[in-house]
């Protein structure tokens, strides 16, 4: 009976001793869970061990709801929202290619096509995201005539 109660204090021991390690608690617990047979072991347990453990399971679940992409109608409402609220390049393109991304080609396009007529049309970032968008829709003639349109030197600082 006593051997049965040594076999079991150490194989609880061994266990929580491990956890104590893999969570990088305090070190005085490894003396105190081999010394303090019952003591030690059952307060670690009930309160260091399954407190945590429920709280992992709770963080495991959310960080999986994380890692999860958003939908497409709220990533599609979000960058819409954020072109309403600051109405920038930057903003207009992103939900240019979020519209793409969702399969709404000809809004899309009027997105695109409204960034090249703007003044940053010569852009390299603009240009190159118009021609992505019409290849991607098929249409590789329209890359080609925006690409010879977006080398105009119409606005170029040189002839100033």
């Amino acid at each position: 009976m006593v051997l049965t109660g040594l076999i079991v204090h150490f194989t609880a021991a061994v266990f929580l001793s491990l956890h104590v390690l893999h969570s990088r608690r305090s070190l005085y617990w490894l003396p105190a869970l081999f010394l303090l047979p019952l003591l030690a072991n059952l307060y670690y347990l009930l309160a260091v061990y399954l407190p945590e453990a429920r709280f992992e399971e709770r963080v495991r679940r959310l960080a999986a709801a994380t890692r999860r992409p958003p939908p497409k109608s709220v990533r599609q409402e979000q960058a819409s929202l954020d072109y309403a609220e600051v109405p920038s390049l930057h903003n207009r393109l992103r939900l240019a290619e979020t519209l793409l991304a969702d399969g709404a080609t000809s809004e899309a396009l009027r997105h695109f096509d409204d960034c090249l007529a703007g003044p940053f049309g010569d852009d390299a970032t603009v240009r190159a995201a118009a021609a992505r968008a019409s290849a991607i829709i098929g249409r590789p003639l329209r890359v080609r005539d925006r690409r010879v349109a977006g080398n105009r030197p119409a606005g170029c600082l040189a002839q100033a």
